[in-house]
């Protein structure tokens, strides 16, 4: 898998401007679960200050997504309102894919700047159709959990289980 080890945990000393270059990276059958996963939450991490890395994450978007979504700004918007966390959040940890033929599923657990602790379950298919042929592409996004931390540091007496959210419908 290329980069996936030096890619698992997101910090923002990553430059955010990177991701809205020409050359961002795009799909290809180069790219595991994990590293689409990776890719997207390095662009939802800086999309607090660099609005068109919405941009990078809607590339990762399966057809299935981009047919609820067909747009860039109903993609953020759904974002926003679904998954406010993600966007603009401090750090991130990408765990291993599970994979079943042309399924994957993988657990992202991170924190953003309020110190909301979330855990979001990814599912991805590996695409069979050109353009996107052989590639790991981002169906849905499940919230686990998400909880605050205290703020005397000690460990959370409860944790408040929110609902599932979907990108697309599964089929």
């Amino acid at each position: 898998m290329v980069g996936v080890a030096a890619a698992l945990v997101h910090t923002r000393s990553i430059d955010p401007f990177a991701i809205t270059k020409r050359d961002a990276i795009r799909p290809n059958k180069n790219l595991g679960p994990e590293d689409v996963v990776c890719y997207q939450l390095n662009a939802l991490q800086f999309a607090d200050v660099t609005p068109e890395s919405f941009g990078a994450c809607y590339a990762f978007a399966s057809p299935e997504n981009k047919q609820a979504f067909p747009d860039i700004e109903q993609f953020r918007d759904m974002l926003a309102r679904s998954y406010p966390t993600l966007i603009g959040h401090r750090q991130a940890v990408v765990g291993r894919a599970f994979i079943e033929e042309n399924f994957a599923r993988v657990l992202v657990t991170g924190y953003d700047a309020n110190k909301r602790v979330m855990c979001f379950e990814f599912f991805l298919t590996k695409q069979g159709h050109q353009p996107y042929l052989d590639c790991w592409m981002t169906d849905s996004v499940f919230t686990v959990v998400s909880f605050d931390l205290p703020q005397n540091g000690l460990t959370p007496t409860a944790s408040r289980r929110v609902g599932s959210n979907h990108l697309a419908a599964r089929k």
